[in-house]
Protein backbone atom coordinates (compact mmCIF):
# COMPACT_ATOMS: atom_id res chain seq x y z
CA UNK A 1 0.00 0.00 0.00
CA UNK A 2 1.53 3.47 -0.78
CA UNK A 3 1.22 6.07 1.56
CA UNK A 4 -0.50 9.50 0.72
CA UNK A 5 1.93 12.06 -0.83
CA UNK A 6 4.26 9.13 -1.99
CA UNK A 7 6.19 9.71 -4.87
CA UNK A 8 5.41 7.30 -7.98
CA UNK A 9 7.96 6.13 -10.43
CA UNK A 10 7.50 5.50 -13.61
CA UNK A 11 9.30 2.00 -13.98
CA UNK A 12 12.88 3.17 -12.59
CA UNK A 13 14.31 3.50 -9.55
CA UNK A 14 14.67 6.45 -7.91
CA UNK A 15 17.91 8.15 -6.57
CA UNK A 16 18.59 10.02 -3.80
CA UNK A 17 19.30 13.78 -3.61
CA UNK A 18 23.02 12.27 -3.53
CA UNK A 19 22.80 9.87 -6.27
CA UNK A 20 24.46 10.36 -10.32
CA UNK A 21 21.62 12.36 -11.29
CA UNK A 22 18.82 14.75 -10.02
CA UNK A 23 15.19 13.43 -10.02
CA UNK A 24 12.79 14.92 -12.58
CA UNK A 25 9.06 15.68 -11.60
CA UNK A 26 6.40 17.04 -13.80
CA UNK A 27 4.06 18.78 -11.69
CA UNK A 28 0.30 19.42 -13.26
CA UNK A 29 -2.11 21.54 -11.49
CA UNK A 30 -5.92 21.87 -11.78
CA UNK A 31 -7.37 22.52 -8.97
CA UNK A 32 -9.60 25.73 -9.77
CA UNK A 33 -9.74 27.46 -13.32
CA UNK A 34 -5.68 27.37 -14.33
CA UNK A 35 -4.25 24.12 -15.69
CA UNK A 36 -0.11 24.07 -15.34
CA UNK A 37 2.59 22.04 -15.61
CA UNK A 38 6.24 22.65 -14.20
CA UNK A 39 9.30 20.08 -14.72
CA UNK A 40 10.94 20.56 -11.60
CA UNK A 41 14.84 18.72 -10.38
CA UNK A 42 15.10 16.95 -7.33
CA UNK A 43 17.54 20.21 -6.39
CA UNK A 44 14.31 22.87 -6.81
CA UNK A 45 15.48 23.62 -10.62
CA UNK A 46 12.69 24.54 -12.62
CA UNK A 47 13.08 23.53 -16.06
CA UNK A 48 10.31 24.53 -17.96
CA UNK A 49 6.64 25.49 -16.96
CA UNK A 50 3.04 26.49 -18.54
CA UNK A 51 0.28 28.08 -17.16
CA UNK A 52 -2.65 28.39 -18.76
CA UNK A 53 -5.65 30.49 -17.69
CA UNK A 54 -9.35 30.24 -17.96
CA UNK A 55 -10.23 33.94 -17.05
CA UNK A 56 -12.01 35.04 -20.08
CA UNK A 57 -14.48 31.75 -19.96
CA UNK A 58 -15.44 32.88 -16.52
CA UNK A 59 -15.82 36.43 -16.64
CA UNK A 60 -19.45 35.95 -18.44
CA UNK A 61 -20.57 33.82 -15.94
CA UNK A 62 -19.79 36.08 -13.07
CA UNK A 63 -17.49 33.59 -11.38
CA UNK A 64 -16.17 29.98 -11.83
CA UNK A 65 -18.08 27.13 -13.47
CA UNK A 66 -16.85 24.09 -12.53
CA UNK A 67 -18.15 21.96 -15.00
CA UNK A 68 -16.49 24.52 -17.59
CA UNK A 69 -13.36 24.02 -15.98
CA UNK A 70 -12.53 20.45 -15.69
CA UNK A 71 -13.70 20.47 -19.06
CA UNK A 72 -10.85 22.94 -20.59
CA UNK A 73 -8.21 21.27 -18.28
CA UNK A 74 -9.22 18.05 -20.49
CA UNK A 75 -8.28 20.09 -23.28
CA UNK A 76 -5.33 21.71 -22.01
CA UNK A 77 -3.58 19.49 -20.10
CA UNK A 78 -1.94 17.93 -23.37
CA UNK A 79 -0.94 21.14 -24.68
CA UNK A 80 0.26 22.52 -21.29
CA UNK A 81 2.55 19.30 -20.85
CA UNK A 82 3.65 19.59 -23.88
CA UNK A 83 4.66 23.21 -24.14
CA UNK A 84 6.54 22.03 -20.67
CA UNK A 85 8.20 19.24 -22.08
CA UNK A 86 9.36 21.44 -24.87
CA UNK A 87 10.65 24.35 -22.57
CA UNK A 88 12.75 21.71 -20.93
CA UNK A 89 14.02 19.64 -23.62
CA UNK A 90 13.01 16.34 -22.13
CA UNK A 91 10.39 14.01 -23.28
CA UNK A 92 8.06 12.08 -20.95
CA UNK A 93 9.93 8.87 -20.95
CA UNK A 94 13.23 10.94 -19.41
CA UNK A 95 10.91 11.41 -16.10
CA UNK A 96 11.33 9.93 -12.81
CA UNK A 97 7.80 10.77 -11.51
CA UNK A 98 4.39 12.63 -12.22
CA UNK A 99 2.92 14.48 -9.34
CA UNK A 100 -0.62 15.79 -9.57
CA UNK A 101 -2.58 18.00 -7.60
CA UNK A 102 -4.74 16.26 -4.79
CA UNK A 103 -6.53 19.14 -3.22
CA UNK A 104 -8.09 21.49 -1.55
CA UNK A 105 -9.93 22.51 -5.14
CA UNK A 106 -12.89 21.88 -7.08
CA UNK A 107 -13.59 18.19 -7.30
CA UNK A 108 -14.52 18.64 -10.48
CA UNK A 109 -11.32 20.02 -12.15
CA UNK A 110 -9.15 17.88 -9.39
CA UNK A 111 -10.50 14.60 -11.14
CA UNK A 112 -9.11 15.86 -14.40
CA UNK A 113 -5.27 16.05 -13.14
Amino acid sequence: MRRPGAIRTLGRRLLSTTGERELRVLGIETSCDDTASAIVTSSGQILGETNMHQHTVHEQHGGIVPGLAANHHLMNIPLAVRSTLQQSGLHISDLDAIAVTRGPGLPASLSVG
